[in-house]
């Protein structure tokens, strides 16, 4: 018999962890970040708030049921490598006369099997709070299932501009947003990649829906059209169902 169970409180309080600040500035890295490195970042630096200290403990097994992540090995040694991998991720803090490369982590330490000790870079954070960012304050559930950095990347910046409920782009400004001056050239791929699978997986998994209009000129895509609207009562009901059905299926427990 299949005994239906919540998520265990500790995955609860996860996915409600409040983000209220982007960590996206793409030209302070030197490499882009992966999606697995953006989240684990973002939820580590919601977590500051509870303490005195730049030291937190991340529970492995938590997070990746949290996530969607099946408990295997292998994806306990992924998300510890997109962490470790992240103090060899410099961030580039440039002033008026010189650029200092530091790492936004100092150090990641295994506690026990589950259980990892991260310590987060000050003058990094001391970054964080110089940016001036127009960001919503949303939670960690929201980008929780994006599997791209451009699904996570384009839910932060529609999340911006909720409160405009439209906003007009033009394709530079995009690219330039997304740092893709000089990839992604063909407008398909682009597409694609930055915005039609992005908008499916935001639109089913998140707060927030969002459509597109695209405007040509001498029939070449010039601008973008953002229309944001807040999901109702009834489609978020309908996201926490989908999660319950395809995310957390796969920690039901069994029982004859």
């Amino acid at each position: 018999m299949t005994h239906k169970m919540p998520p265990p409180i500790n995955v609860i309080k996860i996915r409600n962890q409040t983000i209220d600040k982007s960590i996206f500035n793409n030209k302070s890295y030197k490499c882009k970040l992966s999606y697995n490195q953006y989240k684990i970042l973002s939820y580590c630096i919601s977590l500051l708030k509870h303490n005195e200290n730049n030291i937190i403990k991340i529970d492995i097994k938590d997070y990746c049921q949290a996530i969607g992540l099946t408990l295997q090995s292998n994806n306990f040694i992924g998300i510890q490598n997109a962490l470790k991998t992240l103090e060899q991720v410099p961030l580039v803090i440039t002033n008026d006369t010189t650029s200092s490369p530091i790492p936004a982590i100092t150090h990641v330490t295994s506690l026990s099997d589950n259980q990892i000790e991260v310590g987060l870079e000050q003058r990094y954070l001391a970054h964080l709070e110089d940016l001036t960012t127009s960001l919503n304050q949303y939670n960690f559930i929201n980008i929780a299932f994006l599997t791209s950095y451009y699904s996570i990347h384009l839910y932060e910046i529609c999340k911006s501009w909720q409160g405009r409920k439209t906003m007009i782009v033009d394709v530079v400004t995009l690219r330039q947003i997304f740092a893709l001056e000089n990839t992604l050239r063909s407008w398909q791929h682009f597409k694609e990649r930055v915005l039609s699978k992005p908008l499916e997986e935001i639109n089913l998994l998140t707060d927030i829906n969002i459509e597109v209009e695209y405007i040509r000129h001498q029939r070449m895509v010039k601008k973008i059209k953002f229309t944001i609207s807040t999901k109702t009562r009834e489609q978020r009901i309908r996201v926490n169902q989908y999660i319950k059905k395809h995310m957390d299926s796969k920690y039901i427990k069994r029982q004859k």
